[in-house]
C-alpha cells in the first residue's frame, strides 16, 4: 500500500511539472548592458538544484 501511495505521488508530481512546463512565463535578469532571459520552469529547476547542492555541501 505504501508503494502505491509513493507511485501515485510520483505520477502527480510528473503531471504538475508537465503542466507547469507549458507556462509562457519567463524570468529576466538585467545588469546593464547584459540581459539574461530564461523560462520560469528552468529557473525553478535551477533554484531547486542550487538548494539541494547547498544542503549537500553544508551537511558534509
Amino acid at each position: 500500500m505504501r508503494y502505491l501511495f509513493w507511485l501515485l505521488l510520483l505520477f502527480a508530481a510528473a503531471v504538475v511539472v508537465t503542466i507547469g512546463a507549458h507556462s509562457p512565463a519567463y524570468v529576466m535578469f538585467v545588469y546593464p548592458p547584459y540581459r539574461v532571459d530564461m523560462s520560469l520552469t528552468l529557473f525553478i529547476c535551477m533554484m531547486l538544484l542550487a538548494m539541494f547542492v547547498g544542503y549537500g555541501v553544508s551537511a558534509s
